[in-house]
Order: structure tokens, then sequence, then C-alpha cells
């Protein structure tokens, strides 16, 4: 019924573009290509999200979980009902699991679970002490069981018992006090691996003599005795955690001991228990690591995926998998929420960029500049890039930036579509894919993915370092139908509510695409204007332009369809598009768009309230007008004689000589006699500057000519000379 529910062809036609509207809310986005969902962090989380996600792949815990019935638990339908118990944690519990398991989202909110627990704001979660949350979790569990078939669950699958003893050395008599546990818990400082701190920690014996003799009750007096520790009894899951966390007493401060430990894949913990266990070797599966310092960190989970429920793909060397459109198979850049991976697609194909270009390039396709989608969370592009240093090469005298040499993408596409790759320059040797059950994931709140088996040993030791540590026992077995199979033991009706959440998201995506991918934009047709002074102008006697709406991710074929069936017989039987903007001077035509009928709209930047276009592409009203950046016109004032002034355009691409015609016309003054002047700081200390005779074949861009600037023309003729008068013209707006 589930199966292929987080298969890669539906990571691809799942796909949630980034919101091009203002005030459009996007659905969750579907899952990773691993398939495994994470857990979002409500801001002091990341702890608690490394637990659940542990309990999560811990096989026995989450199928004894679901073992448990309404008629057990009540329901959330009846909690509201008087004399109706309802067991609302481990209802939670199995909600929450069932979601990550079968709900396609990238990642599942805890905010009902956690409020569950009581604890219902940020502060109340950091009150709690990490290093004691997996025993308050277990603690909080099995109090809501009571009563319930699953009261033994915490009990059965990690509780664990040990014995302290005092032997005395005189009469060998032994006094012994046993305690339980969840964990146990081992100093990191003085130990070089699990091993040696188990050894050190339940076989050593610690010799009690002079001042510290110990008083035996059978002597009836000070004896030398030995005092240590033996495990009783083993769980079916073993939970180990360091003591990474100390206080210097004489800095009077907190210290994060980062001292290397080496902790294996498989232990036998027989030579650590007081009688020999024939199942007493543990299968490692789940190591919590802490990044950071001893104020402050972050908590992630690298965890083995036993019953082969996610993807594994090779994490180093398989490029990192970036959305695409699934018409067309071509990176989608807004989709993309990592700025390294970001970075990295446009690297790939402009192998080394400028920071302002790259900066222009981040805009140009996510049509968001770097500061306003990243700049909040990462800071400066420039400090980013220096941070990933081991992703990216900066070479800050020229300011570029390029890839490093072991980076390789890919877009996310379809079967049999090309790839877009960047090789990398010295490719490791491939690791080998994990057998089925033997393959690890890291699971980092929200985020999801693959590891190599290898990546454990880097948490051995250092700032980003293991601090719990997970195993199973080895005898513990899977079933064949619980293999890659996340249904496996979800109740029917969990698995129903998720089949309708997955229906209601899949309809939720659908809509948002459309909704943010629906544009309107202007058609201009050409009947409807003229072309004098420099610029397009709307006839006053034409109906002016017309709206079209369509949806963004069509076709230029298709956008000259729709032109055509609005337009009718304005359209001309063979036509172009071009991009039309409105300026002070009048309308100016840009870069052509119809080119490439395969092209989808998006590809040409079209969007809400582009100005269209539509004519032959040679004439407007038997006028050849020119288009392009270097044709824009200027809107410039003139004054001249007697108190007159007319205004203007003039295209920039115009000479000193050919602008001086033009106002001759105007002005009616001879060329030979006009005499043209420049007013400059004309908001502060107004000058005249003259246009020297040798600047006649300098164009007005070269000039440095703009919009509302103010031109004086004289007629040297006439005489007496008219003294020059300063006109201040508001800026037009």
């Amino acid at each position: 019924m589930l199966e292929g529910l987080f298969g890669e062809e539906d990571l691809t036609s799942s796909r949630i573009s980034e919101p091009s509207k203002p005030g459009i809310q996007s659905p969750p986005r579907p899952r990773y290509q691993c398939g495994l969902a994470g857990i979002s962090n409500q801001g002091a989380t990341c702890y608690l999200n490394s637990l659940l996600q542990t309990l999560l792949y811990t096989p026995e815990f989450r199928e004894s979980l679901f073992d448990l019935t309404e008629d057990e638990l009540g329901s959330f339908d009846s909690k509201d009902i008087a004399g109706k118990k309802v067991r609302v944690i481990p209802l939670q519990l199995q909600k929450l699991f069932s979601r990550l398991l079968l709900s396609d989202q990238q990642s599942i909110s805890t905010t009902e679970l956690t409020d569950s627990f009581g604890w219902n704001n940020r502060e109340e979660l950091q009150q709690h002490d990490v290093q004691e949350l997996n025993r308050i979790l277990f603690s909080a569990v099995e109090a809501s069981l009571v009563g319930t078939s699953g009261k033994d669950l915490i009990n059965r699958l990690y509780h664990g018992t040990l014995v302290n003893q005092i032997i005395c050395s005189v009469c060998g008599k032994v006094s012994e006090r046993e305690e339980d546990y969840l964990d146990l818990t081992l100093t990191v400082a003085g130990n070089n691996s699990l091993e040696e701190a188990l050894f050190g920690s339940f076989v050593d014996m610690e010799n009690m003599d002079g001042k510290n003799q110990y008083k035996c009750e059978s002597c009836n007096k000070l004896v030398n005795a030995k005092k240590g520790a033996k495990l009783r009894s083993l769980p079916e899951i073993l939970s180990i955690s360091f003591l990474r966390f100390s206080f210097d007493y004489q800095k009077m401060e907190r210290y994060k001991e980062a001292g290397r430990l080496v902790f294996p894949h498989t232990i036998d913990m027989a030579p650590y228990c007081e009688q020999a266990d024939l199942s007493s070797e543990y299968e490692l599966f789940s190591v919590v690591i802490h990044k950071g310092g001893a104020y402050g960190g972050h908590y992630h989970a690298f965890i083995k995926d036993v019953d082969s429920l996610g993807k594994w793909t090779h994490p180093d060397e398989e490029p990192i998998q970036l959305p695409t459109d699934p018409s067309t198979g071509e990176v989608d850049y807004i989709e993309v929420d990592s700025p390294v991976e970001l970075i990295q697609a446009i690297l790939v194909r402009n192998p080394v960029l400028t920071i302002d270009k790259l900066c222009a390039e981040i805009s140009k396709q996510t049509g968001v500049s770097w500061n306003k989608r990243f700049r909040k969370n990462f800071g400066s592009i420039v400090k980013f890039l220096e941070k990933h240093h081991d992703v990216f090469v900066l070479d800050s005298g020229c300011n570029q930036v390029s890839l490093g040499n072991s980076t390789k993408v890919k877009a996310d596409k379809k079967e049999n579509s090309p790839t877009t790759t960047a090789e990398p320059r010295n490719k490791r040797p491939q690791s080998p894919t994990p057998m089925p059950g033997q393959a690890w994931f890291n699971f980092d709140d929200s985020r999801v993915s693959p590891i190599r088996e290898k990546e454990i040993e880097k948490q051995y030791q250092g700032k980003e370092s293991a601090y719990m540590l997970f195993y199973r026992r080895k005898k513990l077995t899977r079933p064949k139908e619980a293999e890659g199979n996340p249904a496996y033991k979800v109740p029917d009706n969990l698995v129903t509510d998720i089949i309708i959440e997955n229906d209601e998201l899949s309809r939720k995506r659908q809509e948002y695409e459309i909704e943010v991918n629906t544009i309107t934009v202007q058609i201009h047709f050409s009947q409807s204007y003229e072309y004098y002074s420099g610029a397009l102008h709307p006839r006053p006697d034409q109906c002016g332009w017309m709206e079209l709406t369509i949806d963004r991710r069509k076709t230029i074929a298709d956008l000259k369809i729709a032109i055509t069936e609005l337009g009718g017989e304005l359209v001309p039987e063979i036509f172009v598009i071009q991009r039309m903007k409105e300026l002070p001077a009048g309308h100016h035509l840009y870069e052509f768009l119809s080119g490439e009928d395969s092209k989808q709209i998006k590809d040409v930047t079209i969007d809400d309230g582009t100005m269209l276009f539509i004519w032959n592409g040679h004439l407007v009203n038997e006028t050849t007008v020119p288009s392009g950046q270097e044709y824009e016109p200027i809107l410039l004032n003139i004054s001249y004689g007697n108190d007159q002034l007319f205004i203007r355009g003039f295209s920039k691409s115009l000479t000193l000589e050919e602008f001086k015609v033009i106002v001759s016309e105007e002005t009616r003054i001879r060329t030979k006699d006009l005499r043209l002047k420049r007013i400059v700081n004309q908001d502060t200390n107004p000058k005249l500057i003259d246009f020297s005779s040798d600047l006649l074949d300098t164009t007005l861009e070269t000039l440095r000519l703009k919009n509302g600037d103010e031109i004086i023309a004289e007629n040297k003729s006439k005489l007496p000379k008219i003294e020059a008068v300063v006109w201040i013209v508001k800026p037009y707006h």
C-alpha cells in the first residue's frame, strides 16, 4: 500500500518552489533522496531529537510501542470525555513515529509530544540537564504505561543492574549493594578506549587501606578491603554515556573533555559482568554526538538503519543531489535550501567568479539577494566562503571564488536525463555499499544524510565527539518482512491517517506550485505605439495594453499561443517578443525573449508585471526602432532664448554632433552658431560647463548625461550675448 512512497521519482516530481509572491506560505517539503525524515528543532531540542531518532530506529522499542492498542491507551478523540483515561505520551510517540516513518515530509514537528511532557516552551526545555534527559524521557514513558501491557517496556529493553561490592581482606566477607541503571556513565579522562573505561569501572578494584580502611561487620574492626563494581545483568539495549563535561575548581569554570576515546562497533560485555552471559555480545547502532564547548553546542546522531528503511548513497563519491524542474531536468536554483549547495551549483556552470558576479548570479537564479536570503543566518558571503574553505577556494587577491578539488554536484534529474556534474580532480576509491541493515545515516535535526561507517571514527575526540552510545544485543534478529518496510507493525488507523495526510500534502503542493508560478504580464502591441524622441510612446487613439495570466513553468511556445489568442488581429503573422520597460523619456525595448520556443518562461526571467512588446521586429508604424541598453533614451531639459524650454528624450547612443543637430532643429539656432553648456552641481553650487568641439564624436552616455540633466543652448551670433541663466528643473518622477 505504501510501497515506493519515498522513491527517487517521487522526490523529483514533488518539488516545492520558493515563494515568488509575498504572503504565500510554502507547504512542507517532501523527503530527501535518502527517504528518511528529520525532526524540526524547536530552538533547544537537538539532543531530544537525537534521542527520539535513536528510539525510532530501535526496532524493539518502536514495535513494542506500536503493539499498544487504542483499548489500552485511549484516543485523542476521548480525552475530553469524563472518566476516559487517555495516555497522551505513548499516543503522541506513536503518532510521531508513524509520521517519521510514513509522512512525506523532510522533517516532523515534536511540539505536540513536548507539550504532552509538560515542556511548553523553550525555557523549560533548556532547564533539563542534557545528561539526564534520556532518563527523564524513559521515566515519563514508563510512568505513562503503568497498567498497560507495555508497563515493562523500558525495564525490559533498557534496565540493567550492577552491584557495588566490598570484599574483606581478612575474612573474605562480601558486602554488596545492588543498583539499577538505564545507562552506564563512564569517564573520558584517563581512558583511551571504551574497553579501558569499562575495565576501570567494573573490573579494577580499589584498595581500602590506611586511613581509608573498611569496618567489617564479621571481623568487627577496621580492616583492609577491596572495593569495586560488577555488572550483574545486561539490558537488551545497552546505553553508555560519557562524562565529557567537567568543572575546573582552580579556574572555577566548566570545560569539555575532548580527549580521544575509541569505541568498537561490536563489544563483548562478559569481562565486565559478575557472571558470564551467553548473550553478552553487542553491536553499536547509534552514536549521539556533541559539537561545541562546555557552555553550548549542538547535538546530532549517527544511526544504523537496522531495517534498511532508507536509501543509502555514497556520501562523498556521490554528487550532491540538487532539485530540478521535472519538465526540463535543469537545476531549479530557487529550491536549493543550502547556501553551500547553491554556490556549488552556480560554480559548476561558472568555474571561477568574482564575489560580485557570484552575488549577481545568486540574485539572478533565485530572485533573492544573498543579504536578504542568507545573511541573517550565515553572515556575509565572504565570511561564509572563508568558513567553508574545504569546499570553496577564495582568492582574496583578485576576489575570486572557485570550487575545491573534491566537489561533485549533480542535478537530481529523471531517469535518462543528462547530468550536470563537476567531477573531482582527485577522486578517492569508492567505498563499498553497505550490506542490508548496515547503512549509517546522520540525523541532524531536520536534515538526514547518508554517511560512511568510517565517519564514526572522527567522533572519538575533539570539539565534535561522541557523547552517548547505544548498543543492541547481537542475538536480536529482524524478520524478513520488516526489511525496507516502514509500515511494518504500524497500526492500521495511523497508516490510514498518514495516507490521508500525504494526499492532502500532495494537493497543497500542487496548489502551491500553481499559485507561486502564476504570473500576470502586460502585453503591449506595436499598433498602439509610435516612436519619436528616442522612445516608444502610446498612441492616444489606441486601447493600450492587455493583461495575460500564465504559468511561468510553461514554454515560450505556450506563451506565443496565449498571446495570439489574446491579441487576435493585433498580433502579426510572424512576431517577436521583446522585454519593454517604461523610462522617464518613454518606453524602450530590451532583449528578445522569443528565441527558443522550448525554454520555460521563468528561464528568461519573465516575472509578475513584466512588460512584453509584440511586433514584427523591424518597424513600428513604418519607423525603425532601436533596442538594447546601448540605445536607452535619456530625458533632458533644454533651455534657450528668453526663458524658453523644451523637454524630450534622446538616445544615449547619439554623438554630441548628432545631438546638436536635433537641438538646432528644435531651437532654430543654426548648428554653427549653437553653443551647448551643461549645468553641474545643480542642487548645491550650480556651474556652467561648455561642451568643447573636440567632444563632437563622443556619445551622450560617455558624456555621462542622465535623466533630468539641464542643458543651456546659446546662440553665439546674437549680440549682445545673453547672459546664461540657470534653470532649476525638478527631477522627473
